[in-house]
């Protein structure tokens, strides 16, 4: 994968911090907001993924980050470990197509994937939906968890 610009990325409750070749951008908003634009009453429907879709696009086209540039996403944040177990069982990269499925196989059984993690852990899904479109409208090949 060389050749590819190496974006370092974290989102957290309250914000989204990219780091891409030393450029550093921080947004003030996080998953809170991003659950709170889309999700009536905390209910994640069809719906309320669709709201989250919108949401997460403004955030990152607000970014100003350059989509024609390919890029490999490398992360710290430990949703992403969890989003590994419950979704994709890997080594830790995550692909486009592994991507692509696992979203198409959440969506068709939300509520399956709702049982499967604690009520604390809910927000995995959000953290999911803004990886998915990370991928899309940054044009990022994979998404490697790494450890401080």
């Amino acid at each position: 994968m060389s050749g590819l610009a190496i974006l370092k990325f974290s989102l957290d409750t309250n914000s989204l911090h990219f780091d891409v070749e030393g450029q550093q951008i921080d947004i003030v908003q996080g998953l809170d907001f991003i659950k709170s634009q889309a999700m009536r009453h905390g209910v994640l429907n069809e719906l309320a993924i669709e709201n989250m879709i919108d949401v997460i696009e403004e955030l990152l086209e607000s970014s100003g980050l350059n989509y024609s540039i390919e890029k490999l996403a490398i992360t710290s944040d430990l949703r992403m470990l969890l989003l590994n177990d419950v979704f994709f069982q890997s080594n830790g990269v995550v692909d486009r197509i592994m991507l692509e499925k696992a979203f198409n196989d959440f969506i068709e059984h939300i509520a399956f994937y709702q049982r499967k993690v604690r009520a604390d852990q809910q927000d995995i899904f959000a953290y999911f939906i803004f990886i998915r479109e990370m991928m899309h409208h940054l044009n990022v090949m994979s998404i490697e968890y790494f450890e401080k």
